[in-house]
């Protein structure tokens, strides 16, 4: 029963250094910096379950109180770097907002415009520019209709 254990020991810390060395790449290749916090967190349950490992293979409880820190920092960790992510995410949803105002008012700019077109239309060729008037108060584009009779 004890080799059993041993060989549960042993493969047990094989996995835990694989997922240690995996956790590690992803904190050097990135490419955000949320790939490198979700590397960082793997790295600390990693930790935290061989620190674990080793009070159950050596039977020492000196290093529990290690565990209950380790924990507390994986919990916290996560937590502020989900509150940070959310602060940007409301940054750059105000930010999109202010660029769609700016955006709403050169197509407004973009339909005085067609409008103008089209009422100069009018004004020069006559009764069958009216067709152009009225596409223009559709929104259609006007630059086709009116580049041929100017």
């Amino acid at each position: 029963m004890t080799m059993v254990i041993g060989v549960a020991h042993a493969l047990t810390l094989v996995l835990l250094v694989v997922a240690a060395v995996m956790a590690l790449a992803r904190m050097a290749m990135g490419p955000s910096s949320l790939d490198r916090s979700i590397a960082t967190d793997l790295l600390t349950a990693v930790t935290v379950a061989g620190t674990g490992l080793y009070v159950v293979i050596s039977g020492s409880t000196t290093a529990l109180p290690v565990l209950v820190v380790l924990s507390l920092i994986g919990f916290t960790g996560p937590v502020a770097i989900a509150r940070l992510i959310s602060f940007r995410s409301v940054q750059v949803r105000d930010l999109r907002r202010s660029t769609a105002g700016a955006g709403a008012a050169s197509q407004t700019r973009g339909s005085l415009e067609r409008a103008a077109d089209a009422a100069q239309a009018c004004a020069t060729v006559g009764p069958e520019a009216e067709q152009t008037w009225d596409d223009a108060e559709d929104g259609e584009d006007l630059d086709a209709d009116t580049e041929g009779r100017r």
